[in-house]
């Protein structure tokens, strides 16, 4: 009695498959990682959105944020986020705000001692 393993098909088959899956997953990875800027992923989802959408239109209108910083914020880091060009509200420990066009938030972003930007929402208050 004769036994064949596997015919030439499957592992032809199963070369294309893997072959495919690589090719696959470097273009996801770098479509993930090589072209976006390095404060990219330092924006939330509704902040990314929102500047995507200025800067398609060509606007400066100011939007806020809310930003977190990896150290309590003292006179140099608040230095450094002003000069972005961003206007800087509030500061406690290691949380601001701050307001400025798309080009000023991306500037915000890179920098090295912010961890995170948040689209600001704002609330009106409700009358009684």
């Amino acid at each position: 009695m004769k036994y064949q393993l596997l015919g030439t098909g499957f592992l032809q088959a199963s070369t294309a498959l893997v072959v495919g899956g690589i090719i696959v997953f470097s273009a996801l990875f770098a479509s993930c990682s090589g072209s976006s800027p390095e404060g990219e992923r330092k924006l939330d989802p509704l902040l990314r959105e929102k500047l995507g959408a200025l800067e398609s239109a060509g606007s400066s209108e100011k939007i806020g944020v809310v930003g977190r910083c990896a150290l309590p914020i003292d006179d140099s880091i608040r230095k450094n986020l002003e000069e972005t060009g961003a206007s800087i509200g509030t500061a406690v420990k290691t949380t601001f705000t701050a307001a400025g066009t798309a080009p000023q938030i991306r500037k915000l972003a890179a920098l090295s001692a912010v961890i995170s930007l948040e689209l600001a929402v704002e609330r009106q208050s409700i009358p009684y």
